[in-house]
């Protein structure tokens, strides 16, 4: 698992207590003022209004969650309040897919007589802290992290002969969870076994692909792709490091050969990380 600082039951508890005030408290207004004046102005019935109150209902408790964790990027108002966000495991940000399965699990976490134990059981019995919505949809909630302190500055190193890859990455660059994640990677991949680190690289290849929409070329090794993102992220954010930090750019050694296939066994270990204040 890469490192992230999962959410615990207490903040998720009080995140989903917020986002419930609010839901409730959009569907009183709606049912209350805006219905009525709907009902009024179409002449719709007594029934037909009841029956608009329950769709309603039902959409805003599978809606809500779905179109804010969407297109908030894992966000809701009650964990954006709590400082917290769904990703994928892979540490990409989580797509509509995601958030509907996490919504339609839902039901079953927190609607389950007696209401609630099941999501705070299944949190407290998973080893990455998921409810039964995260493990069918594969993310997890994290606690965002504060980029006002010093990082430890990590150097990606730029496939020789891949400018053009690293321009458009640099036109499309990643999320600071998604860089967090394949910084993270990079620190350990040396300490991972063969076959978990080949998968892992593939996974988190795949999930900059998909937050970029940049394809990896096919003789290119997932590693080097990986190392390419973390560059474009890094020269684009560098200026706004704290106090006029700058991140220093890659060692000019020539990194192992690349143009190998992609099911061809792992490139030869990366270049060393170098370690120090900064990203």
């Amino acid at each position: 698992m890469l490192e992230f600082e999962t959410a615990g039951v207490g903040s998720r508890m009080l995140a989903r207590l917020l986002d419930g005030v609010v839901l409730w408290l959009g569907i009183m207004v709606l049912t209350l003022a805006i219905l009525p004046l709907f009902a009024t102005a179409f002449g719709v019935g007594v029934l037909v209004s009841i029956i608009l109150v329950f769709v309603l209902i039902f959409f805003m408790l599978f809606g809500y969650w779905m179109l804010l964790e969407t297109l908030m990027q894992g966000r809701t108002i009650g964990k954006a309040a709590m400082g917290l966000r769904v990703i994928t495991v892979e540490g990409a940000p989580v797509r509509f897919r995601h958030a509907a399965i996490r919504a339609m699990v839902g039901f079953v976490d927190f609607l389950t007589p007696p209401l609630g134990p099941v999501a705070v059981l299944s949190v407290l019995a998973s080893p990455r802290d998921q409810r039964l919505g995260d493990m069918a949809a594969g993310t997890i909630v994290v606690r965002e992290r504060s980029v006002a302190g010093p990082v430890q500055v990590v150097q990606m190193v730029e496939p020789p002969g891949r400018a053009a890859l690293l321009a458009s990455l640099s036109l499309s660059p990643l999320d600071d969870l998604q860089y967090q994640a394949l910084r993270s990677f990079l620190q350990r991949a040396t300490t991972l076994d063969p076959a978990a680190r080949a998968e892992l690289a593939d996974k988190l290849a795949h999930g900059i692909e998909s937050q970029t929409g940049v394809a990896r070329p096919l003789d290119l090794h997932p590693e080097w792709y990986i190392h390419a993102a973390g560059l474009a992220h890094q020269r684009r954010f560098a200026p706004v490091f704290p106090s006029g930090f700058q991140a220093p750019l890659p060692n000019s050694q020539p990194p192992p050969p690349t143009g190998r296939p992609v099911s061809a066994p792992p490139p030869p270990a990366p270049p060393p990380l170098a370690g120090g204040p900064g990203r």
